[in-house]
């Protein structure tokens, strides 16, 4: 059923590598089994969106095209693991939004009162007096007036537990002088505010942030590839000797005694992400052509905002839970996807975390992404049922363009059917 939809997709998939000069691109896009909906109480489905779903119903598709690693050729496929950059943040969103349903916090709660047990000898969490009006809504929808950070750290990674607090208790979280203050409500994309939103998250919570979304979140959704721990899909990397060969051996010994940021290790990192399963990093070089990246992009002192891993599969999983309406209430869905911020230079709007945009006269809800070799974005249109996602392994992929192109030919062939 909807061969010749599937057909254009896949020729999309590979004119867009070629044309794009990416080295994979990989896409999952469908219309997920049940009645359309709107989030606002206030509307209903038009008789178009219902029209459009019903010629959609029962479309699937997955595909992939170009490689998996420039340097081996490996043909990339829809298998493939990636690292799913700025995606990472619906998860954040998500757990404050269950904590919040759970009876546990507000998302009007003030920043400095949920952390006032943690400031220490008496100093704020950031030393900017307007700090004291943060509330877990601006820190949400970005307004918070906390800047975003200059340096991930990937060349020196930690994935100890205590990472993420000593990130957020930083000199340099504590030395940021807001932009504005939270109260004016004005847009500036802060990775920082999405770090202390997952602290939040373990401080509310009891549990490490990680173990939060894996048990909560991927558990519900039935994402079983998925994980927020990347250094984890490495076997047994903090684990003994025993039983190991020499070479494990060396890797072992290189992260216990602090060598881990050499190159040699960085090298043997990515070898063993690559049998692992993932589609390896790129990046440009000066001259413009494709190679290897020799970082991998994951720190845990930024899990909330970015290191989210998995295959496009388990976001199909995670798409459907939302269309579903699996995982909140209605009227939580109409608080989350409300526009609570405007996108300057964009008709965008941001509500809880989730990026709004209209496509083809719909409304589609979720976030985009680029770290250090890789790009991706994730969108759902509830009035359609309908989900897409796309993923490169490079960081000059186009993807809002990518995105707004394959999106545009569904909606062409559900009008033309």
């Amino acid at each position: 059923m909807h061969e010749k939809l599937n057909e254009k997709l896949c020729a999309f998939l590979a004119d867009e590598q070629f044309f794009s000069d990416v080295p994979g691109l990989a896409m999952a896009a469908g219309c997920a089994d049940g009645t359309p909906w709107v989030p606002a109480k206030s509307e209903e489905v038009s008789s178009r969106a219902k029209t459009y779903a019903g010629k959609l119903k029962d479309f699937r598709f997955s595909g992939a095209a170009g490689c998996a690693d420039i340097s081996t050729g490996e043909k990339l496929t829809e298998n493939h693991l990636f690292h799913m950059v700025s995606i990472s943040k619906l998860f954040t969103s998500t757990a404050i939004m269950m904590l919040a349903c759970d009876g546990k916090l507000s998302i009007d709660d003030k920043l400095e009162t949920l952390l006032e047990s943690e400031q220490l000898q008496g100093e704020t969490l950031i030393a900017d007096k307007r700090y004291k009006d943060i509330t877990i809504r601006n820190l949400l929808t970005h307004t918070s007036g906390i800047g975003d950070l200059d340096d991930y750290g990937w060349d020196r990674p930690r994935w100890d537990e205590g990472a993420l607090r000593d990130y957020v208790f930083s000199e340099e979280v504590r030395g940021k002088k807001l932009l504005w203050s939270p109260l004016e409500n004005r847009f500036a994309y802060s990775n920082i505010a999405y770090e202390i939103l997952g602290y939040v998250v373990e401080k509310v919570s009891g549990m490490p942030y990680e173990e939060f979304i894996s048990q909560r979140i991927f558990a519900l959704a039935g994402m079983d590839s998925a994980s927020m721990l990347t250094f984890d899909r490495i076997d047994d990397l903090s684990g003994g000797r025993e039983g190991k060969d020499e070479a494990h051996i060396s890797f072992l010994s290189d992260f216990i005694s602090g060598a881990h940021t050499s190159d040699k290790f960085k090298e043997s990192v990515l070898e063993r992400l690559r049998k692992s399963g993932f589609a390896m990093p790129h990046i440009k070089d000066t001259a413009n052509r494709i190679v290897c990246s020799q970082l991998f992009p994951y720190n845990r002192m930024h899990a909330p905002s970015s290191t989210l891993t998995c295959r496009p599969a388990d976001l199909v999983k995670w798409a459907q839970a939302h269309l579903h309406r699996q995982v909140f209430a209605p009227s939580v869905y109409e608080e989350l996807w409300h526009a609570q911020a405007d996108i300057p230079g964009t008709p965008e709007h941001l509500g809880l975390g989730w990026f709004v945009r209209r496509r083809g006269g719909f409304t589609f809800y979720g976030h985009e992404g680029t770290d250090i070799g890789y790009r991706a974005a994730f969108w759902i249109c509830p009035e359609l049922m309908l989900y897409v996602i796309i993923c490169s392994n490079i960081t000059t992929a186009p993807m809002k363009n990518l995105t707004r192109k394959a999106t545009d030919i569904i909606l062409d062939y559900a009008k033309q059917q």
